[in-house]
């Protein structure tokens, strides 16, 4: 292939890459802070099932089977590769549908995230530079807000996004700080009798968590 192929097949890529980019950004909730904005994951597949996103993305570079495959377990990866500028498509089978961990699983799925290892992002294997590490180290966070479960003490790292669509005001103060009420966004909070994620979005209080100093 000529450069000036190389130039003119790059266009249409990079400009379907912008409009994934575009309809992730239109989705998000909490967008204008950037450090709580986050995806709800139905939302999200909607975005890849649009306008034959993920096939066009893929396509030249999976199966039609291996895409099946993709669209079912690595969503989430793909939108943060999307998130963090990664182009590397060529190579998106061997780093994420090939490699296996000792016992043999895949390990670089949707169910595997967060992955918080900076050296294990940056490895030759995977992301290969400490840039794109440091970028999906931040990234993945944006589309892995934590289900809020009923009654339960729930304690995570600060990197964490909470899925708060609306901060409904302060209620009370007390001995461990103010406690406000939040709107939780739909299918994300766990009720203890249903065991499954309601719609439409609820309410609930919240103390604010104490840093345990993770990273």
């Amino acid at each position: 292939m000529t450069a000036e192929e190389l130039m003119s097949s790059s266009v249409p890529q990079k400009a379907l890459e912008k409009d994934i980019e575009n309809a992730i950004t239109g989705i998000l909730e909490r967008k204008e802070n950037e450090n709580e904005q986050f995806a709800c994951e139905h939302k999200l597949k909607t975005v890849w099932n649009e306008n034959q996103h993920l096939e066009k993305l893929l396509e030249g570079h999976l199966s039609p089977e291996q895409i099946d495959f993709v669209r079912g377990n690595l969503i989430k990866v793909l939108s943060t590769l999307i998130w963090i500028d990664w182009h590397r498509w060529s190579e998106f089978q061997r780093i994420f549908l090939d490699h296996c961990n000792s016992e043999g699983r895949r390990d670089r799925l949707d169910d595997s995230l967060p992955i918080e290892d900076r050296e294990q992002l940056a490895d030759s294997s995977f992301l290969a530079d400490s840039a794109s590490a440091r970028h999906f180290l931040v990234g993945q966070h944006v589309f892995l807000p934590i289900p809020i479960e009923e009654h339960e003490d729930q304690i995570y790292s600060k990197t964490r996004r909470l899925p708060f669509i609306r901060e409904s005001g302060e209620i009370r103060g007390g001995s461990y700080g103010q406690v406000s009420k939040e709107v939780v966004a739909c299918r994300y909070f766990i009720h203890k009798q249903l065991n499954s994620p309601p719609c439409p979005s609820q309410a609930v209080s919240q103390v604010p968590a104490v840093d345990l100093g993770f990273n």
